[in-house]
């Protein structure tokens, strides 16, 4: 899976290509976990080109999520499609993040 960051103010713009899997989630977690750690608490994940996460990359979202509410941070999942948005539906996570379509800002 390709990353791609760039910083915007105190927010971090992430826009994931590919396929997550087990060691793409892993250096997510490990990037996002950098950026926390240097204070910034704005997080918008542009998913409109990721065709797969797997429970790893799922577990690595919830966990930043998780993170991030408990220093008042927020993290915005945009554009997802495909199997991607079929998996936070089913498990209803599309209700847990703030997920956002293309027509909406953020």
């Amino acid at each position: 899976m390709k990353q791609h960051f760039s910083i915007d103010g105190s927010q971090v713009n992430i826009k994931l290509i590919g396929q997550m899997f087990d060691e793409d989630a892993a250096d997510l977690r490990a990037k996002l976990s950098a950026y926390i750690d240097q204070g910034y608490n704005t997080y918008i994940l542009d998913m409109g080109e990721l065709d797969y996460i797997d429970s790893s990359g799922i577990a690595v979202l919830i966990s930043v999520n998780k993170r991030l509410e408990s220093i008042r941070g927020h993290i915005v999942l945009k554009h997802l499609k495909g199997v991607v948005k079929e998996l936070f539906t089913i498990t209803h996570l599309i209700t847990v993040f703030d997920v956002r379509s293309d027509s909406e800002n953020g």
